[in-house]
């Protein structure tokens, strides 16, 4: 099993270079997904130290538990595949652009030195701190952008790669995001619910962001000089999943384009999904309605396989503890909790 299965990741190496397109199917798409983090680790723990697979294969037989059984088997054939991926590929920079996909981090609102942190309010310290990190760790951070004309392309991004988004569009994100982000040129995409823009957050009843400014079209335009994107969010801030008229789904997608595309007067390619809410359906109208590829809550990196109308995003809290921040960024995941919807 563990030959053959070298083999398989020997020769999708090899054909890689001759189709790119490739990394979009199957395991060779998809180093990190459907992985714990531990076993994430450790794989990339063994692969770097080059460990052969068979050295692996003998406690084996010491497991009785099929369900155990199974889960060391498939750890050992995708250890075995991705160690043949590794001889298969002609530089370093290949593999590590397989291997280190990009994450995608989501923030909501930014509070000031007065401002409790909460679930959905980041403060600027932190957001700051977070960022310096960012840059000390030498991450590629790059736009959204990028990262989509990149997977549209089947080219692989860069090796550990990290995209910034903003979710709602408020007015703190002008206010306190931006000059942190400005100072250390980061860029950035925030996402605007098109028919809210200049008033306050009224989809949501968190205290913290219920009734929060959101930014205006002055402001928008500031952030649009600072190395901020801009993505759409619905009209409203509408669950779409909620949403059975497929007129009314039309009109929150294809409408904010269309409102953000008027009056910014530049092409808008991202969407994100409110609420994280979406379904195959939902998807498809995103499609239609001329977007490039949309982000969704699903936490993890974003693997070549992975679809384009559903790049995974990892929430980043104001209540989170500092070490959690590293392990997010790394992994592209976090522990669950049940939050309230924003």
């Amino acid at each position: 099993m563990l030959l053959q299965a070298a083999q398989d990741g020997q020769e999708g190496a090899q054909r890689y270079r001759r189709e790119p397109s490739i990394a979009r199917l199957g395991e060779l798409g998809a180093f990190s997904a459907d992985t714990r983090p531990s076993a994430l680790l450790l794989r990339r723990a063994l692969l770097a130290l080059h460990v052969p697979p068979a050295v692996l294969a003998w406690p084996r037989r010491f497991i009785r538990t099929p369900a155990r059984l199974a889960q060391v088997d498939r750890f050992l054939w995708r250890y075995a595949f991705w160690s043949g991926v590794r001889r298969g590929l002609s530089d370093r920079d290949t593999w590590r652009r397989f291997s280190r996909a990009p994450v995608i981090l989501m923030y909501h609102a930014v509070g000031g030195r007065d401002e409790a942190p909460s679930w959905y309010v980041m403060p600027q310290r932190r957001l700051r701190w977070q960022m310096r990190w960012l840059r000390w760790c030498r991450y590629r951070i790059i736009p959204l952008s990028e990262l989509v004309v990149h997977l549209r392309s089947d080219r692989l991004p860069p090796a550990r790669a990290v995209v910034i988004t903003f979710d709602d569009g408020y007015a703190d994100n002008y206010h306190l995001a931006l000059p942190v982000l400005r100072k250390l040129h980061i860029p950035a995409t925030v996402f605007l619910v098109s028919r809210e823009i200049g008033g306050e957050a009224n989809w949501t009843t968190e205290p913290a962001i219920a009734g929060r400014p959101l930014l205006t079209d002055g402001l928008i335009s500031k952030l649009l000089d600072g190395r901020f994107e801009v993505g759409a969010h619905t009209r409203t801030h509408v669950s779409l999943t909620d949403v059975t008229d497929a007129e009314t789904r039309e009109h929150e997608i294809a409408g904010s384009r269309h409102d953000l595309e008027g009056s910014l007067g530049r092409p808008i390619r991202t969407f994100a999904y409110p609420f994280g809410d979406y379904d195959s359906d939902v998807a498809e109208i995103v499609r239609r309605a001329g977007f490039h590829a949309a982000c969704c809550s699903r936490p993890g990196a974003n693997d070549p396989a992975t679809p384009l109308f559903e790049l995974r995003r990892v929430e980043v809290r104001g209540t989170d503890p500092l070490w959690r921040f590293p392990y997010m960024v790394w992994s592209g995941r976090r522990v669950r909790r049940t939050p309230g919807k924003s």
